[in-house]
């Protein structure tokens, strides 16, 4: 069903550029991954959009950090093994706790600031948390750690940045990743040699008609890989934000949980508070359980809204003024009014299987940020970890990177490498392009999204493995290259959804709503092989 390549090409008669390093993508993790590579070696930066189109620059909560004197990191990694729900590495959970507090102090270095109360930081609470450790500013957190790395990254003499230019395909000889096949702005293909890559290109929300994501994240490095055969993990485990405005004709934009950290409610259409008698920290359980409360409400017929109107009205437009004016323009009064919402795709927890320092079981090949699969959460994401992981890890990937290269005496390839594949293109039947894009993206809600059940998943993976043409692009343009990625994530993701036959974390199946230890306590790992997909379960020591 999977072809190695999306499309055919020659490199011998691609226009060709060698370096190096080359990393894919421009949120917290590549731009950590680059300021480690780009002091001591000859790298390229690609982004498929421009650095504002990332997750990362649109993260509105903050960073969790064990920062204050209070706090420690074996507390903060508990709070994350807890909310994991018994799939956490613990090993990964403390080695993102502690060394993100060393990562966080040299963001700061750098000039990121973020808000303060009476000289010290002001430390807000999220869900799942047991003490206050998030920092942030204001609700727009994300924008400020990215502008503050990318001024420094675009400082770095041996760095080069090329923005609205997409990964297609990682090249590799002998299990051997040597560079990649990109679109570039002119929508040509073009090779870009290199003795290392780094994918940091983010997660999948938009496989979802519902997503808090940027529409950029279409899981391509994530697809790309498992072209490339790398191994892919925990694709069950997507995460859908508890609080998406709920507003017709616009995108689902992210009310940060930052919101019920301050008091905001969750009531129905009646006024009552769903999460009464449902868990003990009520609004600020963790994300799985608002979830899941919130769909019952759903499939009731009950309308769901956030309710900030017994909050200071100062407080709120000091602490969230974009979610203040952004609201404001859709005609809603964040302290006036009940705002409708409902959960979205928001963090894809599983990807390209890594061990604790980027490395993937393809040689050259580091993949860091959300593509990743770390094991750090488990099975379901404790709030504003994602952007510490990020940190820390394309830190990570960095040193591994640069010692690799150090081993090998390297400098950036200068032989040409020769790569010709031919692939059939299949011209898409019945819908038009963006039409097969949201029948997708509608099916994929509907079948696996925050609530699942084996009947359902049958008829889903019917439908892509019937109209499987989607994966063979039969032009060569960034829709039909992300249609072909979507497909492959939706695939991963509906098989992986499927095999776990229990509800745990962020995975709920109607059909066995229980957890199951003996049979399922351990990760699912696809890889594309010589005969096919290849399907292991590799059980979790305890």
């Amino acid at each position: 069903m999977f072809s190695r390549y999306l499309c055919s090409f020659s490199t011998s008669k691609l226009k060709t550029s060698s370096y190096e390093v080359l990393i894919v993508g421009s949120g917290i993790a590549g731009l950590s991954a680059a300021l480690e590579i780009g002091k001591a070696h000859r790298t390229l930066l690609i982004t498929k959009g421009e650095f504002t189109d990332s997750s990362s620059y649109q993260a509105q909560g903050g960073v969790a950090v064990a920062l204050s004197p209070n706090d420690s990191f074996e507390r903060h990694a508990a709070d994350t093994i807890k909310v994991g729900d018994g799939l956490s590495d613990e090993k990964v959970a403390e080695i993102v706790a502690k060394e993100g507090i060393e990562r966080m102090k040299e963001v700061i270095k750098l000039g990121v600031d973020f808000d303060r109360l009476n000289g010290d930081f002001d430390y807000s609470l999220e869900g799942g948390h047991s003490y206050s450790r998030i920092l942030h500013q204001a609700d727009q957190t994300g924008k400020a750690v990215i502008e503050g790395l990318k001024k420094h990254v675009e400082s770095l003499r041996l760095l080069e940045i090329k923005e609205r230019t997409m990964l297609v395909d990682i090249l590799t000889i002998s299990n051997k990743a040597i560079g990649a096949l990109v679109l570039v702005p002119e929508g040509e293909l073009e090779v870009v040699q290199a003795n290392a890559v780094v994918v940091a290109s983010g997660g999948v929300g938009e496989v979802y008609l519902y997503t808090t994501n940027p529409p950029v994240v279409t899981g391509d490095g994530i697809a790309a890989a498992f072209r490339a055969g790398a191994s892919i993990a925990d694709m069950e485990f997507i995460q859908f934000h508890p609080t998406a405005l709920n507003w017709e004709g616009h995108r689902r934009m992210l009310l940060t949980e930052a919101l019920r950290g301050e008091g905001a409610l969750l009531v129905n259409q009646g006024g009552e508070r769903i999460m009464e008698g449902v868990h003990p920290l009520k609004e600020l359980a963790p994300r799985f359980v608002v979830v899941r409360k919130m769909m019952e409400e759903l499939k009731r017929g009950n309308k769901l809204f956030l309710d900030c109107r017994h909050l200071p009205s100062e407080k709120l437009k000091r602490k969230f003024p974009f979610i203040w004016h952004k609201l404001k323009e859709y005609g809603f009064h964040l302290n006036n009014d009940l705002i409708p919402v409902s959960p979205a795709a928001h963090f894809c927890l599983g990807g390209v299987r890594t061990d604790d320092w980027g490395r993937t079981r393809i040689d050259g090949l580091y993949v860091c940020g959300e593509a990743a699969a770390t094991y750090m959460h488990g099975a379901n994401r404790l709030a504003s970890n994602s952007l510490l992981e990020g940190l820390v890890f394309g830190w990570r990937a960095g040193v591994a990177v640069k010692e690799s290269l150090k081993i090998e005496e390297s400098s950036y390839m200068e032989e040409r490498v020769r790569i010709d594949f031919e692939n059939t293109p299949q011209k898409i039947r019945d819908f038009d392009l963006s039409e097969l894009r949201f029948e997708l993206t509608k099916k994929m809600m509907e079948k696996a999204g925050p609530v699942r059940e084996g009947p359902s998943l049958r008829e889903l993976i019917e439908f892509l493995t019937n109209r499987k043409e989607a994966l063979y692009p039969s032009e060569i343009s960034i829709e039909f290259f992300e249609l072909a990625n979507l497909w492959t994530v939706a695939w991963l993701i509906s098989q992986a959804a499927l095999k776990r036959k229990e509800s745990r974390g962020v995975h709920f199946r109607e059909d066995f709503p229980e957890k199951n230890d003996s049979e399922f306590l351990g990760h699912f790992i696809w890889k594309l092989g010589d005969n096919g997909v290849e399907l292991e379960f590799h059980r979790k020591s305890c």
